[in-house]
């Protein structure tokens, strides 16, 4: 035995007989407007999150950073691939910091006088450390910061520092 979703509301006292009658008047009136094609449309919810062109063009803007961020990694890898100092005959080890560990490298003496005095500088390109002139590192920054690993620029004086007179010299071996 089936009972309609009316007569189980009245059953269960959700509804009373009154209310009934309201709901059935509001639907044959509805259907009779729909008919004559006058039914005024039903306001659609609003969309909770973007709309899909909002996403499309989030992704867009995602995918062109992406994009800028691979190109910028290509041309950094050339520039250092043209540039970078060859380390043939290097017996002299070259210790630098990378983040919070400490690096070595080997060089030649006189390559360690110039990373010393700020001439050459040390990048990390795909992994691997290699040496090049600090002319190139204006280009590198502008590309990407974290791929310059050492570089000892001139260093300012400040006059109230109390050590002033007491200057560490930058080929210091430790």
């Amino acid at each position: 035995m089936s009972n309609s979703l009316r007569d189980q509301l009245l059953k269960s006292g959700l509804v009373n007989e009154k209310q009934v009658k309201q709901a059935e008047r509001k639907q044959k009136k509805e259907k009779k407007l729909e008919r004559q094609g006058l039914a005024e449309e039903k306001p659609v919810a609003a969309p909770k999150g973007p709309s899909k062109a909002e996403r499309d063009r989030e992704l867009m803007r995602q995918r062109q950073a992406e994009q800028q961020q691979k190109e910028a990694q290509a041309q950094i890898r050339q520039m250092v691939e043209q540039s970078k100092i060859s380390r043939e005959g290097a017996d002299v080890t070259y210790r630098f910091t990378h983040g919070s560990k400490v690096k070595q490298l080997l060089v030649t003496a006189e390559q360690q006088e110039h990373l010393s005095r700020g001439r050459l500088a040390v990048v990390s390109v795909n992994g691997k450390y290699e040496i090049v002139p600090a002319k190139l590192l204006e280009g590198l920054r502008a590309r990407d910061e974290r791929c310059i690993v050492s570089h000892h620029a001139a260093k300012t004086v400040d006059e109230d520092d109390p050590y002033k007179d007491f200057q560490i010299p930058d080929d210091l071996m430790w």
